[in-house]
């Protein structure tokens, strides 16, 4: 038996080794519950974090995305048109607005029908050809020019026209810490995987714009 200083009476070594064992326990349960609290918020934190990554990942094609002036060049018989005016008036039909690349085509039509001048008709003497078969080989290949500018301006519209948005760039914004890197999350890793998506998105609607080039015209 071991007295203990201070106190009156003893106790024994088996009532001290279970006493210290229960007071293991309880710290052991509220570490335990702590850890479970905490999961619970890390996943709550997840969830919400993954929603604004989805959200603020939604591509759309708008005025409001436009960060530079597009206008096409004059030359006969296509005429300047200033494409972001163009679009600040422009509101897509109820029948387009459910999917991206439908909206696109039907403004590229909008386009195509003010582009030409004295005589707007011009426009559909030109094709846009996306392979070797025409089915109309009498009519003109549009110019590259005009297809360019149309590009370009897709993209910007699309928010997928920062010259940053290029695969072999990935290394040198994150290193020199671009204000459009910067712009893409609040962590590298959400800016990288931000990145990449809009990259994927840029590949894909590269594609697509020629595609409803060639089917307004």
């Amino acid at each position: 038996m071991y007295r203990l200083r201070g106190k009156v009476g003893f106790v024994t070594l088996k009532h001290l080794n279970q006493h210290c064992s229960l007071q293991v326990n309880l710290l052991l349960t509220k570490n335990r519950d702590l850890e479970s609290q905490i999961h619970v918020l890390r996943q709550i934190c997840n969830k919400l974090t993954s929603g604004i990554s989805e959200s603020s990942s939604t591509i759309s094609f708008s005025p409001d995305n436009l960060k530079k002036q597009h206008i096409t060049k004059r030359s006969s018989p296509f005429k300047e048109l200033n494409l972001n005016e163009l679009l600040a008036g422009y509101t897509a039909p109820s029948r387009v607005k459910h999917k991206t690349s439908l909206v696109i085509n039907d403004f590229l039509r909008v386009i195509f029908r003010q582009v030409c001048g004295p005589d707007p008709s011009d426009i559909w003497n030109f094709a846009h050809r996306t392979s070797n078969v025409s089915r109309k080989p009498d009519l003109q290949d549009l110019p590259e020019s005009i297809v360019i500018t149309l590009n370009d301006f897709v993209l910007d519209a699309l928010s997928l026209g920062n010259e940053d948005l290029e695969g072999y760039r990935l290394n040198s914004i994150r290193s020199l810490r671009t204000s459009y890197w910067i712009s893409l999350g609040t962590s590298d890793e959400e800016r990288e995987k931000k990145f990449n998506y809009l990259l994927e998105q840029k590949t894909f609607y590269c594609g697509q714009i020629r595609t409803c080039i060639a089917e307004a015209l």
